[in-house]
């Protein structure tokens, strides 16, 4: 597994720059945010989400997602839908140089992205 950084580290909101390796669509507004309160909300390529963590000895637990049901452009729903499945998935991260890595268990990389500034 991954190094993985305090879980101070895991709050912050994060754009999506890659999922599972590919790359987003340009302009694309993928992001999460993991708040301290143990929630996690943001866009998923088209619809926005919401829901709640657990943290515990380093590992994330996702919780149920809700999410809206607008339908936008085929690429963002084909990417909406990488990256719904994928967060479901997450299980450990690092922060490196700014960069936010989250992995599944078998230690492969989810997503990378910088600090998001977006609201």
């Amino acid at each position: 597994m991954s190094e993985t950084k305090d879980d101070a580290s895991l709050v912050g909101s994060w754009h999506v720059d890659y999922i599972e390796g590919r790359g987003v669509v340009d302009y694309s507004p993928a992001h999460y945010q993991f708040a301290d309160d143990m929630t996690v909300s943001g866009n998923a390529s088209c619809n926005r989400f919401t829901g709640s963590y657990q943290l515990e000895n380093g590992v994330i637990r996702l919780g149920e997602l809700a999410t809206t049901r607008k339908m936008c452009p085929p690429a963002l729903m084909e990417q909406e839908d990488r990256f719904l499945a994928a967060l479901k998935r997450a299980h450990h991260w690092k922060t490196d140089n700014g960069l936010m890595y989250l992995y599944d268990a078998d230690d492969v990389e989810l997503f990378r992205g910088a600090a998001w500034e977006g609201k």
